[in-house]
């Protein structure tokens, strides 16, 4: 409830999917967990459907099904409750590939280029070790997770924390499945970001929204083993009392954050300084506080970061236009179309400068 890594799916109006299709999925298992008939068994299957139509992340649950029967159920005798939920769940992964292609057309549409394909080897241990590290210290929190190159050291330890989780995960599975389950829990819940197709962002707070849960739980089982192993039970409820106050403090700050745009894009200044989405948002905050330069500025390193990026192109002819530079505007009006032709805002653009400048060619026959 306060831990600042999920106020992204909480506070942003557009990230609400997630917390929302997190609700429909725990209320469908704990249905599940619980059902005494067909009616409720029908019922769960239909929370699922709804987590569905919430969010396509969902698609991963029956697997957090089968896991659940594998390590604490009744796998042999309950594998046919799971059928429905993986039919529904296997015709919804084939709607989703069907709409790759729109996916990578709107990105590259967007923000210029084809998204670039991604390394599992590299992508997986980052983002893995990257959620871990937010949750235990969450201090890099930010909107647009850019800074994701690490050097060759870095990137070993990140392997080697990895390849520990991992081991920690089949470890328990002999040892004690419950934590089995909600380590499991954790990696299966991140299981669509982790593709390599490139059409998402390699970390994102919202994305961990409902996996939190699985790190939170045995953190907690952590806390009271130790308790019960020094033999003094107090220790529990205090410890857990003073990460959650300083966690309580962080999702106050992180809150402020997102007060509004502008003091979310200068959150995000301290965090992605490589994020050419930040910088394009920096150059409108700039241009609205009257800065045309800084204005300027950020559009021009938005470009540099991203040499196809139509909208920082578009912007940036907006800052020179302001300034009465009508003909580089122009030329970056007319740059923007080449990379996003259905960008009519620079047409409009191009055609006012032109009215303007008394421009006006007669047709032919008038």
């Amino acid at each position: 409830a306060v831990h600042p890594i999920l106020t992204e799916g909480v506070t942003w109006i557009s990230g609400g999917g997630y917390s929302l299709y997190t609700f429909f999925l725990l209320a469908s298992f704990f249905v599940y967990l619980h059902w005494q008939s067909k009616k409720y068994f029908v019922f769960s299957v239909f929370l699922f459907y709804l987590s569905l139509l919430s969010s396509e992340k969902a698609i991963v649950f029956p697997l957090i099904l089968f896991v659940y029967e594998l390590a604490l159920g009744n796998l042999k005798t309950n594998w046919r409750r799971l059928i429905p939920f993986f039919c529904l769940s296997f015709f919804w992964t084939v709607y989703l590939l069907g709409l790759i292609g729109t996916r990578i057309s709107d990105l590259q549409t967007s923000y210029g280029g084809a998204p670039e394909r991604l390394n599992p080897l590299l992508q997986i241990p980052i983002a893995v070790t990257s959620y871990l590290q937010l949750i235990f210290w969450p201090d890099g929190l930010t909107l647009y997770h850019s800074e994701m190159f690490f050097g060759q050291t870095e990137y070993l330890i990140r392997l080697g924390v990895f390849l520990l989780f991992i081991t920690g995960i089949i470890f328990s599975f002999f040892k004690n499945r419950v934590v089995f389950f909600w380590l499991a829990f954790f990696l299966i819940s991140l299981l669509p970001t982790l593709t390599p197709l490139g059409i998402s962002w390699i970390v994102a707070e919202r994305y961990v929204y409902l996996g939190t849960i699985g790190i939170i739980v045995v953190f907690a089982m952590l806390i009271k083993k130790v308790a019960i192993l020094v033999k003094k039970d107090d220790v529990f409820g205090e410890t857990l009392a003073v990460v959650i106050l300083f966690l309580a403090i962080r999702t106050i700050a992180r809150n402020a954050d997102w007060t509004n745009e502008d003091t979310l894009w200068l959150s995000a200044a301290r965090t992605s300084p490589s994020s050419s989405q930040n910088h394009n948002n920096l150059g409108d905050y700039y241009g609205r506080q009257g800065d045309l330069k800084r204005s300027a500025e950020e559009f021009q390193m938005a470009i540099k970061l991203n040499p196809q990026y139509a909208d920082a192109y578009h912007n940036l002819g907006n800052a020179y236009r302001d300034m009465g530079n009508l003909d580089p505007a122009i030329e970056n009006y007319q740059k923007a179309l080449t990379f996003n032709p259905n960008l009519w805002q620079s047409y409009y653009n191009i055609a006012a400068i032109y009215y303007y400048q008394k421009n006006i060619p007669k047709p032919k026959n008038f």
